[in-house]
C-alpha cells in the first residue's frame, strides 16, 4: 500500500515537472539561431564611455586612442572599455 501511494505521489508531482521541462527544451530547439554579426572595420567612432568625442575601434576591440576637438591622443593608463556593437 505504501509503495502504491508513493508511486501515485511521484506521478502527481514529477509528471508535470517533466512535461514542463520537455516543453521548454523543445521551445529552445525550435528557436532559430541568429547568424553571426559581420566584423566591423577599424574606424573612429563615438566613444562608448562618453569620456571623449571619439575612440578608435581596431576591428576587434576599443583602443586607448581617443580624440577630442580633432586632436587624437592616447588615453592615460590605456584603459579601454568593453567592446560593444558599432552602428555602421
Amino acid at each position: 500500500m505504501i509503495v502504491i501511494t508513493a508511486l501515485c505521489l511521484m506521478l502527481v508531482f514529477l509528471l508535470p515537472v517533466a512535461v514542463i521541462a520537455l516543453l521548454i527544451a523543445r521551445r529552445n530547439v525550435d528557436r532559430p539561431v541568429a547568424p553571426p554579426l559581420p566584423p566591423v572595420a577599424p574606424q573612429w567612432a563615438a566613444d562608448p564611455t562618453g569620456r571623449h568625442e571619439y575612440r578608435y575601434w581596431n576591428g576587434v576591440r576599443w583602443t586607448a586612442q581617443v580624440a577630442n576637438a580633432g586632436v587624437a591622443v592616447t588615453e592615460l593608463g590605456g584603459a579601454t572599455p568593453a567592446p560593444r556593437e558599432l552602428s555602421a
